[in-house]
């Protein structure tokens, strides 16, 4: 693979992982985006691409990949949302209106 075709392939999935720092990111799309960003830290020949997909990668270690949130942890979510308890999940909800997120979509 060409420099620019690793590079085009890191902007794609490092934002997942950028976001997977603060927020829930669904197991399977972290995951995904963790096994693209290996695949480039071992193929790549240019060092400073390296680096910064193994950054990205010991930020976001396998840990951090969870199972996409159950109904009941979504009705947590939103309560602690209404009751002005947003600090507790930060970043998860952020710029979306509560009030239209359809909770089924999350079960």
């Amino acid at each position: 693979m060409s420099l620019q075709s690793e590079c085009a392939f890191y902007w794609r999935f490092a934002p997942i992982l950028e976001m997977a720092k603060t927020s829930w990111v669904a197991g399977p799309i972290l995951a995904e985006a963790r096994d693209e960003i290996q695949s480039i830290a071992a193929h790549t020949r240019n060092a400073l691409l390296r680096e910064m997909c193994i950054s990205l990668l010991d930020a976001t270690t396998e840990d951090r990949i969870v199972n996409f949130p159950t109904e009941q942890v979504v009705n947590e979510i939103l309560e602690g949302i209404v009751q002005g308890n947003g600090a507790k999940f930060p970043g998860i909800f952020e710029g979306k209106k509560v009030a239209h997120l359809n909770v089924q979509a999350f079960g």
